[in-house]
């Protein structure tokens, strides 16, 4: 009996931490977004994005490819397609899809193929992205050590970019900048090149790499990627450089190269030019985490929001995307869960 009564009190216990917690993000923190919808994939995501006109989200794994309606929440497609990455055009006519190593452009969405491209990363595709102006789309692979620039009109390629040690990369928004990550010695750095002139403009220090940066290097010449969320990304007016590592979440100042701040967080996205979000955790029984996204200020990392969002379970990576006008952001668990929050309108 006292070893029941023992375990009921620890219970009790744990449930009133969790309220304070809870009435303590409530008192402190004003709740920027409210909560539209919630779904269930039906399957692992690793990629999850907006179309440029905001009314669909679409996302998939390795093998899937899925459409959802973004005022309900509704699953209106679903297709089978063995890839390695996707992304859609910024005016949201073409989907391109990297398979094996190589690059195909559909149209979207009636998935209407218009050409193959071999792409020679030595293996697989890693990362694929199109150009803010929607006229070219960028490739990465097994290789670590090219990025890769394809014209969309002709499927040609246009430009390469050789880092030694590649991890990841990210255009800035005009797509002016191309920023790069890549290994040195035990950590990392972030090089930015002018991708006009392909010259390098800045070099960003990094520290230790991210256990997902040294996941995909253990990984680039036998698996396919198997994490979602961006690991670089810069802010809506690309000023700011982020990017993930061992200690949490580095930002840079873009025009003077210099770091602004490190802050201890998972995965993050820029919401306007001087407010990022991160999602932290809160562990449980070290089964399942407690998912809290933070809205902070970039120039003195000044949390100014909380949200709790949900719990999935241990192990259960997560990503952020906006949408085009960045007044609604989806949150997403690889296991396949979906929330779609909306910004609350300044009173």
């Amino acid at each position: 009996m006292g070893k029941q009564r023992r375990i009921f009190l620890l219970l009790a216990l744990l449930l009133i931490g969790i309220l304070a917690i809870w009435l303590g993000v409530q008192k402190h923190f004003r709740q920027p977004l409210r909560l539209l919808w919630k779904t269930h994939a039906g399957m692992n995501l690793l990629r999850l994005k907006f179309t440029s006109d905001g009314k669909w989200l679409v996302g998939g794994n390795s093998f899937q490819i899925a459409l959802w309606d973004v005022a309900t929440g509704q699953l209106l497609s679903m297709f089978n397609l063995r890839h390695d990455g996707f992304d859609i055009s910024p005016n949201g006519k073409f989907f391109a899809v990297g398979i094996s190593d190589s690059v195909e452009l559909w149209e979207f969405p009636s998935w209407k193929k218009l050409w193959t491209r071999w792409a020679n990363h030595w293996g697989i595709i890693k990362r694929l992205n199109f150009s803010p102006n929607g006229q070219f789309i960028a490739t990465s692979g097994s290789d670590s050590l090219t990025v890769k620039i394809w014209r969309v009109k002709d499927g040609g390629l246009e430009k390469v970019f050789w880092v030694k040690g590649l991890i990841d990369f990210a255009f800035s928004p005009d797509g002016r900048v191309l920023a790069t990550s890549r290994t040195v010695d035990s950590g990392y750095e972030v090089l930015l090149w002018d991708v006009n002139r392909k010259s390098c403009i800045g070099v960003l220090k990094g520290g230790e790499l991210h256990d997902v940066m040294v996941t995909l290097l253990q990984a680039r010449k036998q698996t396919r990627l198997k994490f979602g969320g961006q690991l670089i990304g810069f802010s809506p007016d690309g000023e700011l450089l982020a990017a993930r590592e061992a200690n949490g979440l580095r930002v840079w100042d873009v025009t003077t190269c210099k770091q602004i701040g490190l802050k201890k967080s998972w995965s993050f996205g820029f919401h306007t030019e001087d407010i990022f979000v991160t999602i932290d955790q809160v562990s449980f029984a070290h089964k399942w985490h407690w998912h809290i996204l933070k809205f902070a200020q970039a120039k003195d990392f000044k949390t100014v929001g909380a949200m709790l969002v949900d719990w999935l379970p241990s192990g259960t990576s997560a990503g952020l995307e906006f949408s085009p006008d960045r007044k609604q952001v989806a949150v997403w668990g690889s296991d396949g869960t979906i929330w779609l929050f909306k910004r609350r309108e300044k009173r």
